[in-house]
């Protein structure tokens, strides 16, 4: 007999002329989970279901059809799964009955389980803003609470982990903790104690290690508070033991594991000791005890297979294949490595950092083994993924403050969304090879396809996406004059601020450094000092190895370039301080930067044909380079001609007349601070 056939029996048997035996229905629904049969038997389980109403109160009706939801998605029958989910939320959601309100926001949260893990996370998404708007206009605090969570959810799948930590906090503010009728079991304290750990996970997510700490003692702590309905406090303290450990506070890190565990025998969820195993594997990996870390991901893997638990669980990503093949990179098993991580690929679904971290290490796999034709094929997906990752990010800016606007007719008092969070800066070099490839795609099939309405939008399509490419490695007006001639001509701009940062001694500490380690270190800094001159409207040039170049005064015309930049240094200055002083505290190795501005004239203009790029040229840019060789380290040092614009503004210290490499002697000053 197999699992199907046992549900059937266990639950045929417990109905006895309008009464229930609870110990066969409870052995029957054990079987139920961990199956759905084929079309016969899926028919029967929904006849037995008619025979079952009415019984109890309809609670063991109700705990069946949750019992068939989960057998549906245990079984990866997703399209089951969400029509069931579907039924269910609008048999329930008008009910006043205490108990079915219970089902019906136990249904709405378990719902986002199946689109999470399937292709219809889009779907999903329209799915829980339309029920969103509706609750926010019925005043259904606890209803609005879970489709902020579960889109905060659906966000962080994406990747979109602002957006993950914005509706998650959100969806807190909403939970109602006054006249709770404390009968029910899925009520106010438990949402607050389950929503603050989420909250936790997610800063994780985002890189705010402190942050997820906070919030997930915090749930603790409301946990032990409110004990009649604790729960969860193995999941909290697995991910403080995670955060611990990207904080490289190794001393804490079994502590915190331990309690999990410990805790986990009190609340057993499977997936709670899947991913405390996880993170202690990733523990004994970070201090090379390799035997060990690989014993706890197999202990993972062995949970995962035997709960059929899908990578995406509530408690996080479950990737420890990921660690495995890490594991044997270290020992040169390169096959067994790529192995791994091609098993785990197909389960990360919609997961798209976990997808682009697997890929990543797929490109280094194959590169290790000679086989450059495959690591190519692994750097094409990374690269799919990443490109619909930012354009994604773009999108989701634009998106979610038009859903909040549409909210605010609901809710009236609801806070404007902002998003801090800007699209990541891809590859300079990439990008220009991908705009002028996609520039050409699209006159190509304007000219061949024009005939056609539909062919017509596929190319207005690859244009836009041209065009947006373009303003990533060009100016606007540069671009636009590119567009219109097909050239840009240089131009003599007679007033610009020019700035170099390089770093000290780097040469020496990239010796010390793997080639990953080290590209992650520069990537960290420039995204940092890209954000910050977008703020004081300068112009990134370049970046050659680890020097920096950028000008404010270009394109257009402007009388405040020379204060911008400063102000823009005095920043990328502070940033440095505080990364030196993380890093130190972290043991690690640190770059130490120095800072050179000169203000004169340039010629600026695209040079080039093929991988085209926006350039400047003048004595000013020399000029500036030798005031970063000729400052110190951590100081911003600045040519007379510059100070004498900007002496009202920032207080500065004169250096006297110092002898520059190939100019002779120049007045040169240190910039303090702001006046």
């Amino acid at each position: 007999m197999n699992y199907a056939d046992s549900a059937l029996f266990y639950l045929k048997e417990c109905v006895h002329q309008g009464k229930l035996d609870t110990t066969t229905f409870e052995k029957g629904m054990d079987f139920l989970y961990i199956t759905v049969a084929d079309e016969h038997t899926y028919d029967q389980f929904i006849d037995l279901s008619n025979e079952l109403i009415g019984i109890e109160d309809d609670k063991y009706y109700n705990t069946f059809l949750h019992g068939l939801f989960y057998a549906h998605l245990l079984s990866t029958e997703y399209e089951r799964a969400i029509s069931m989910g579907k039924s269910m939320i609008t048999k329930f959601e008008n009910s006043r009955k205490p108990s079915e309100r219970d089902y019906f926001l136990i249904a709405l949260a378990s719902l986002r389980q199946p689109y999470r893990v399937s292709y219809k996370l889009k779907e999903g998404f329209n799915f829980y803003t339309d029920k969103l708007e509706m609750y926010l206009q019925k005043g259904d605090s606890m209803a609005i609470s879970t489709c902020y969570m579960v889109l905060g959810g659906f966000y962080g799948t994406k990747g979109l982990y602002d957006l993950s930590v914005y509706h998650t906090h959100k969806s807190i503010s909403y939970i109602p903790m006054k006249n709770v009728d404390t009968t029910l079991t899925y009520n106010s304290y438990q949402r607050l104690i389950n929503n603050t750990g989420v909250l936790g996970h997610r800063y994780i997510q985002t890189g705010n290690y402190h942050k997820a700490i906070e919030f997930s003692k915090l749930a603790i702590s409301h946990s032990n508070r409110y004990k009649k309905y604790a729960y969860g406090q193995s999941f909290m303290n697995t991910n403080i033991a995670h955060a611990l450990l990207l904080l490289h506070d190794y001393d804490s890190v079994i502590h915190y594991l331990n309690l999990s565990l410990l805790k986990s025998k009190d609340e057993f969820e499977p997936e709670y000791d899947a991913c405390s195993y996880l993170v202690r594997g990733m523990y004994y990996f970070e201090q090379n005890a390799l035997d060990s870390s690989e014993k706890y991901l197999y202990k993972c893997i062995d949970i995962m297979d035997q709960y059929s638990l899908l990578a995406n669980v509530f408690t996080g990503t479950l990737n420890p294949g990921y660690y495995l093949a890490q594991i044997r990179i270290k020992q040169n098993r390169f096959k067994e490595a790529e192995a791994f991580i091609n098993q785990e690929i197909p389960k990360l679904t919609n997961l798209r950092t976990e997808l682009m971290n697997e890929y990543k290490l797929l490109i280094d796999i194959y590169f290790r083994l000679g086989n450059m034709e495959k690591s190519k094929e692994a750097f094409a997906q990374f690269s799919d993924i990443q490109d619909e990752l930012t354009a994604d990010e773009k999108t989701n800016m634009a998106l979610s403050f038009e859903t909040e606007q549409k909210i605010n007719h609901a809710e009236n008092t609801i806070i404007e969304l902002t998003n801090d969070k800007k699209i990541a800066k891809i590859s300079r070099n990439y990008l220009i090879g991908i705009a002028f490839l996609l520039l050409t795609a699209a006159l190509i099939l304007f000219n061949r396809f024009r005939i056609t309405h539909k062919q017509k939008i596929l190319i207005e399509h690859e244009q836009r996406r041209s065009e947006e490419l373009l303003l990533n490695i060009l100016p606007s007006e540069v671009a636009e004059e590119l567009k219109q001639k097909g050239s840009a001509e240089a131009k003599q701009f007679d007033d610009v601020t020019v700035m170099f940062t390089d770093f000290k001694g780097f040469t020496k500490i990239s010796e010390k450094l793997s080639p990953s380690e080290l590209v992650a270190e520069i990537d960290t800094c420039f995204k940092a000092f890209d954000q910050i001159i977008d703020k004081h409207n300068i112009e990134k040039i370049k970046t050659i190895g680890d020097a920096y170049m950028c000008a404010g005064g270009l394109p257009v015309l402007n009388k405040t370039h020379a204060t911008d930049i400063i102000k823009a240094a005095l920043e990328i200055q502070q940033f440095m301080v505080n990364h030196f002083r993380e890093r130190v505290a972290l043991g690690l190795d640190v770059f130490e930067i120095r800072i050179g501005i000169h203000t004169g004239p340039v010629v600026a203009g695209i040079v080039g044909v093929k991988k085209f790029a926006y350039d400047i040229w003048g004595d000013t840019v020399n000029t500036a380079s030798r005031m970063e060789s000729s400052g110190q380290v951590g100081k911003i040092n600045i040519s007379g001609n510059t100070y004498e614009i900007i002496k009202d503004q920032f207080h500065c210290v004169y250096r006297g007349k110092i002898e520059a490499k190939g100019k002779g002697e120049i007045d040169m000053y240190f910039v303090e601070n702001s006046k």
